[in-house]
């Protein structure tokens, strides 16, 4: 009996300082997250600080070796991408009392915040979404076939570049032919089929102009943009409120 309790105690003990001392744990599979948020003037400012602030919340509950990539949607993602785009991954090697977790998330909350605060001070006159969509189809190029990848896009998906303007453009009158332009587009972005995508919505100025027909032919074009063999887009009104959901459903 004595013997029994002795090597108890020895087992609880060694268990005690393996947590305190740290060590390698990767997880079962990673994730990696890449918000594209909207940052065109016709999103209402509240609405951007709620998607930054989601983005925030949701790189607490990130896990080690989850990789979380943040790009801003601009009225030209070739011009406008270069030093704009945040990427950080939560490091495997742990320390001491999840020393290097706490950093992480003071470090990510700060590059983040600075993001934000450029963002809002100068809000692009045009949205170039598909621009943008081709910068998050190269983050996820270096990611091994381990990892689960998720796109999460907050916007008005009001596409506003210099060959397309959702707002005005034939094809997105009705639901049929939204969907024939969106099939024809989606052509060169491989890199996004095995990605889950959540498309929310953001309160926006320009939105309310539309006619319900055109909002609701948008909202067609880009689930059908994004449909693929894998996975199916799942769409939401509240979009900031709704990302978290989507972005810590661990059955996606």
């Amino acid at each position: 009996m004595k013997l029994a309790a002795c090597f108890l105690l020895s087992l609880l003990l060694v268990l005690a300082l393996t947590s305190c001392a740290g060590g390698n744990y990767p997880p079962a599979q990673s994730v990696h997250r890449v918000y594209l948020i909207d940052c065109s003037a016709s999103i209402t400012p509240r609405a951007l600080d709620d998607a930054f602030h989601q983005v925030e919340l949701q790189a607490d509950r990130m896990q080690r070796g989850d990789r979380i990539s943040v790009i801003p949607i601009t009225s030209d993602s070739d011009t406008n991408a270069q030093g704009n785009i945040l990427r950080m991954t939560v490091p495997l090697n742990r320390q001491p009392y999840d020393q290097d977790l706490q950093t992480f998330r003071k470090n990510f909350r700060q590059a983040l915040r600075l993001l934000h605060d450029r963002a809002k001070a100068h809000l692009f006159d045009k949205t170039d979404i598909i621009g943008s969509v081709d910068l998050a189809a190269q983050e996820f190029a270096a990611d091994d076939g381990n990892i689960r990848k998720m796109l999460i896009i907050l916007s008005d998906f009001i596409e506003e570049d210099d060959t397309l303007d959702f707002r005005t453009v034939p094809a997105l009158a009705g639901e049929n032919t939204a969907r024939q332009l969106a099939a024809r587009l989606a052509k060169n972005i491989a890199q996004i089929s095995t990605a889950s995508v959540f498309l929310g919505s953001m309160q926006s100025n320009e939105l309310d102009r539309l006619s319900k027909a055109r909002r609701q032919a948008i909202r067609e074009f880009w689930l059908e943009y994004f449909k693929n063999e894998q996975n199916h887009p799942v769409f939401a009104t509240d979009g900031p409120g709704m990302s978290a959901i989507f972005a810590t459903d661990s059955r996606r």
